[in-house]
């Protein structure tokens, strides 16, 4: 029974490190097809930023009247689908648009709008800003800007990131563990190699440190063949790989580990047991049937030579 619950731990352990590196393998390659996606997603959308502004510059260009006109405004703004359309002079300050409350607005006012400086200096670029949250509504938007063909303004469209923001979910650790996840006892944590944060989870740790888990400083690190430790107070088994920037950990505890352990045990007991009766009724009769039986026969032989 000692070997056998020996060989049934090594067991549990060998399945569960295939199990957690056949999950970790599945991540890896579905974040590398979805980041191919995103990068595709993220080019795409620039490039409709660019074309949406050239599409309400042309407009306005075509219709001066509609300039300073901000129902004219919103209805172009509608008709090529962006959400925000804002007018700069020669001189970088905002001087119409749909959104009055940023009118007086200049390229210095702010990071946000600062990127776009260069247009003063270069009137053939055409600009695109990374997703970011509008420093105003705290929303997130993607802005691009272009001068008008004749020079004489510059529009910038905003766009809701809502489409881009699909395709990042999709990467999103925590949005994957969810996918991949076999046993449903088991914890995953994405943990940033360098500040030891974790980045995604299972669980509701997103932000905290490794430590507060029960992770040490030591123990961030690629362990295919898995360690024992304590996590959130339970005595866990650990599985990890470096995927990236970040550790991969499936952590499974103990008592889930070797749940089967007991029932493996137990059924060997039984049939040992029943393997040991049947021994006995085998032996028992072997002894009846070639030791007393044959020394019953010697001791009648005996008797009647006795008897004469």
């Amino acid at each position: 029974m000692i070997i056998v619950t020996f060989f049934n731990c090594i067991t549990a352990k060998k399945e569960a490190n295939y199990t957690a590196q056949t999950t970790f393998y599945h991540i890896e390659q579905i974040l590398n097809e979805n980041q191919k996606d995103l990068n595709k997603q993220k080019k795409e959308y620039r490039q409709t930023c660019i074309d949406n502004a050239q599409a309400v510059a042309y407009s306005l260009q075509e219709n001066p009247d509609a300039l300073y006109n901000i129902d004219e405004l919103k209805k172009i703004a509608q008709y090529v689908e962006v959400d925000e359309i804002h007018i700069f002079n020669k001189q970088g300050v905002i001087i119409s648009g749909t959104h009055p409350e940023y009118y007086g607005y200049s390229f210095d006012s702010g990071k946000q709008l600062s990127f776009f400086k260069p247009l003063l200096s270069n009137q053939n670029l055409q600009l695109t800003q990374k997703i970011m949250e509008n420093t105003a509504s705290h929303i997130k938007m993607q802005y691009s800007a272009l001068w008008s063909e004749n020079k004489e303004f510059i529009v910038q469209v905003g766009m809701n990131h809502e489409n881009a923001s699909k395709a990042t979910k999709k990467n999103q650790l925590s949005y994957l563990f969810k996918l991949f996840r076999v046993n449903n006892e088991a914890q995953y944590y994405a943990i940033n190699s360098k500040n030891h944060k974790i980045v995604g989870t299972t669980h509701h740790h997103i932000g905290d440190v490794a430590s507060s888990i029960g992770l040490k400083d030591t123990q961030i690190k690629e362990a295919k063949n898995g360690f024992f430790t304590e996590i959130d107070g339970q005595l866990s088994y650990c599985v990890s790989k470096k995927i990236k920037n970040n550790y991969i950990y499936c952590i499974i505890p103990v008592r889930v580990l070797f749940k089967e352990v007991p029932k493996n045990c137990l059924e060997m007991i039984v049939c040992l047991i029943i393997i040991s009766i049947l021994f006995r009724l085998l032996i028992i009769k072997y002894i009846r049937v070639y030791v007393i039986d044959s020394i019953n026969q010697i001791n009648h032989q005996l008797s009647k030579i006795s008897k004469g």
